[in-house]
């Protein structure tokens, strides 16, 4: 038997939140699928950004594994 847990998180802000620096702008989302990062720089697809977010704030920092903030490797969970 399989058991899985699910968790409900909020998509409040996740798509004017950098997913990289964290920092909160709603010009940041320039229009529907670009996201520019006036703090750092960071140029994501905004659905990509807000995903990030939202598995950020669902998954503890101790399951994940390698650099969280590097946008040229997929992030990896421990299962």
């Amino acid at each position: 038997m399989v058991v899985t847990q699910v968790i409900r998180i909020s998509e409040e802000y996740t798509s004017q939140t950098c997913s990289s620096c964290g920092v909160v702008c709603k010009s940041n989302r320039k229009y529907r699928g670009l996201y520019i990062c006036k703090n750092c720089g960071v140029v994501l697809n905004a659905d990509v950004n807000a995903s990030r977010n939202i598995l950020q704030k669902g998954v503890p920092k101790s399951k994940w594994i390698g650099d969280r903030g590097c946008l040229n490797h997929p992030v990896v969970l421990k299962v």
